[in-house]
C-alpha cells in the first residue's frame, strides 16, 4: 500500500516497507567443518545465484512462523518455469512446466510451496506439464488429435482451490486412447 502525503501543494508518496527474513542455518553436519546451507535461486532475481534461504513476512504473520514457512515450504529448491499466468477479479491460473521428481510427496511439497508464493487469491488452479514445449498449444481451441496427444502427455497434473487430489495425467482418457488406438 502507498500513503500519499499532501504537503502545501505537492504529493509524496511514502515507501511501502516489507518485513523479509533470510534464515542461516549452519551446523557440524560431517563432524569437521563447519558447515552453511545456501541455495540456488530458481526463480528471478538473482536466478542461478546463491543465497540464504528468505522470503517476505506474510501481512499476518510473526517473524518465528515465516522462517519456518520459509526452511520447510522453499521454492529454490524445486525446478520449474511458469509458462503463462493468466488471472481475473476472482481467479487465477498457472501453468509451469514443472522439471523436478513426480513423485507424490515432492509433487505435493511443491504445489504446496508454490501456492504459499505465488496463489494469492482463494480461488486458483495450477496447471503442471512435463515439456515446455507445450506452451505453443495452451491457448489453442479446440485441439486436433496430435494437439490432444501432446497435451494428454504433458499435463503432469492439475490442481485446484477445490480438490487438491493429484490425478496423475488426467488428459490420458477415453479420447487420448482411442486416437492412440486408431493411429
Amino acid at each position: 500500500m502507498v500513503t500519499q502525503i499532501k504537503n502545501m501543494n505537492s504529493v509524496k508518496k511514502l515507501q511501502d516497507i516489507k518485513v523479509a527474513v533470510d534464515a542461516v542455518v549452519f551446523g557440524y553436519f560431517d563432524k569437521k567443518d563447519l558447515q552453511i546451507l545456501l541455495i540456488k535461486r530458481n526463480i528471478e532475481p538473482f536466478k542461478g545465484g546463491w543465497s540464504i534461504p528468505g522470503e517476505l513476512v506474510l501481512d499476518d504473520e510473526n517473524l518465528d512462523d515465516a522462517v519456518k514457512r520459509e526452511l520447510i515450504h522453499d521454492l529454490d529448491k524445486f525446478e520449474f518455469e511458469i509458462l503463462q499466468h493468466r488471472m481475473n477479479l476472482s481467479h487465477q491460473s498457472y501453468d509451469i512446466f514443472y522439471k523436478s521428481s513426480e513423485n507424490e510427496n515432492v509433487l505435493k511439497d511443491f504445489i504446496f510451496s508454490f501456492k504459499e508464493k505465488f496463489c494469492y487469491k482463494e480461488s486458483y488452479t495450477l496447471y503442471l506439464y512435463n515439456n515446455k514445449e507445450i506452451n505453443d498449444i495452451l491457448d489453442i481451441y479446440s485441439k486436433n488429435d496430435q494437439q490432444h496427444i501432446k497435451l494428454a502427455e504433458s499435463l503432469i497434473t492439475y490442481i485446484d482451490n477445490v480438490d487438491e487430489n493429484i490425478i496423475y495425467y488426467p488428459y490420458k482418457d477415453f479420447k487420448y486412447h482411442e486416437i492412440i488406438k486408431n493411429k
